[in-house]
């Protein structure tokens, strides 16, 4: 029995070292100067398995984060995003950390619907992006205001930024002092999401949900 235990012990640990074996080869040919290894690689990645995706993580992490080359980047956070939508992992929702109100601003002769900022929350995303008190937010991650009644207005802001999600990096344009300032805000996690993922986000890490894929 215990001959038994060690052979399956073995079988394991050799598995997992093979899959090991695996990704690194990956990776190093990703990293190649010839354009045909890269596209090897890439194939040979995008093909891996859930177990060997998630062995897979942590290096294309690293890489994203040490290569100076734009295509591997380019590979690796679309590697990574598709790794996340194959889990379909939950997001978080996002928060900007403002007191609101809805109002109407003139710019340049034209009517505007704006989300007028009355607070900012101190460390919060909006803080850290800059935005003031008296700012009128007219514009959000692509998004203007002037097709939604201003009485829905609030609710709608609210929800633009919670289905953004935590982690987020969204534009803002504001109308301030007659000038308009853009802004880039990176969303912290809503106070209203009180979901327990603890368990999903022990093994998937946060920073996967916000990778960016360039174009």
């Amino acid at each position: 029995m215990k001959l038994l235990l060690s052979c399956i012990l073995t079988f394991f640990c050799s598995f997992s070292l093979c899959l090991g074996d695996v990704v690194d080869e990956a990776i190093k040919k990703l990293n190649a100067e010839n354009r045909e290894s890269r596209d090897q690689a890439y194939i040979m990645l995008a093909q891996l398995d859930d177990a060997q995706a998630e062995l897979a993580l942590p290096k294309l992490k690293g890489a994203l984060n040490t290569s100076d080359h734009p295509e591997v980047k380019l590979r690796c956070s679309r590697l990574l995003k598709e790794f996340f939508n194959r889990w379909n992992l939950p997001k978080r929702l996002g928060f900007l950390g403002i007191s609101q109100e809805s109002r109407k601003v003139v710019f340049k002769g034209e009517d505007l619907n704006a989300v007028g900022v009355v607070l900012v929350h101190r460390g919060s995303a909006a803080d850290k992006a800059g935005l003031r008190q008296g700012d009128a937010i007219v514009e959000f991650n692509g998004e203007k205001f002037n097709g939604v009644d201003l009485f829905e207005l609030d609710k709608t802001f609210r929800a633009l930024v919670q289905v953004a999600g935590m982690g987020a990096e969204v534009g803002i344009e504001v109308i301030r002092d007659d000038a308009l300032v853009k802004l880039q805000a990176t969303l912290g996690k809503s106070p209203e999401d009180t979901r327990d993922f603890s368990e999903i986000e022990a093994k998937f890490p946060q920073w996967l949900q916000s990778i960016e894929v360039g174009e």
